[in-house]
């Protein structure tokens, strides 16, 4: 009976913190991850969309007798196709950012809300533990975020 009694027991405070602020730096280690993952991902396509569109501009040139305009408008698509997957990369990367970005807002707010409850139901000794090891003001600051 105890064990079916127990599966309802309330989380504690602390373990509850515990588990946000585990949760807020994942989150905040995913968005890094993403910056990074979005320069590379930049970078390697436009390296080798322009190593397609060089190669194609350049054996057009040399192979065939295609005047540096033709040759230029065979090359077109490559560069439309770049920039197409320039934009996908951009719109993916803002999307997953922007998610991030919410699901931190929302842990931080639980967090408050965790802590002011803490606040309120705890005694003072057992609150100002927990207080101590949970409540920093580098959250605050945490939330400007470079967007590049």
């Amino acid at each position: 009976m105890g064990l079916l009694l127990s599966g309802f027991q309330r989380e504690r405070p602390s373990d509850a913190l515990q588990r946000l602020s585990f949760d807020i730096q994942r989150v905040h280690i995913d968005i890094a991850s993403d910056k990074q993952r979005r320069r590379r991902a930049m970078r390697s396509s436009a390296a080798a969309i322009l190593i397609v569109s060089l190669a194609t501009f350049c054996g057009l040139n040399l192979v065939g007798d295609f005047e540096w305009l033709f040759a230029l408008l065979y090359t077109s698509p490559f560069i439309l196709f770049a920039c197409g997957i320039q934009a996908a990369i951009k719109f993916y990367f803002a999307w997953s950012l922007k998610k991030n970005m919410i699901k931190l807002a929302s842990l931080k707010e639980e967090k408050r809300s965790v802590l002011e409850e803490v606040k309120h139901t705890e005694s003072y000794a057992v609150a100002k533990a927990i207080l101590d090891q949970f409540d920093t003001l580098d959250d605050e600051t945490d939330d400007r975020i470079n967007l590049v």
